[in-house]
């Protein structure tokens, strides 16, 4: 069975998010400052704010538009 949406999401970015600038993905996905930076990193607490299923979705489908775009 594959990995769910989220983790695939979330693996993506953390494996990537050396070459991406996250802030620029949160502008073009109409997201506040820091919504995806603040799930990747975790607090002192040692938590991690969780995305919403809708955020996930709607990353899914940016990385798969700049994958495609590439592929054409």
């Amino acid at each position: 069975m594959g990995k769910s949406k989220r983790i695939k999401v979330e693996e993506w970015l953390i494996i990537n998010k050396d070459i991406l600038k996250i802030s620029i993905i949160e502008e073009k996905l109409g997201y506040s400052r820091g919504t995806i930076s603040k799930s990747l990193k975790k607090n002192k607490k040692g938590k991690k704010r969780t995305m919403k299923i809708k955020e996930i979705n709607k990353i899914d489908q940016f990385i798969e538009k700049v994958i495609d775009s590439y592929l054409q």
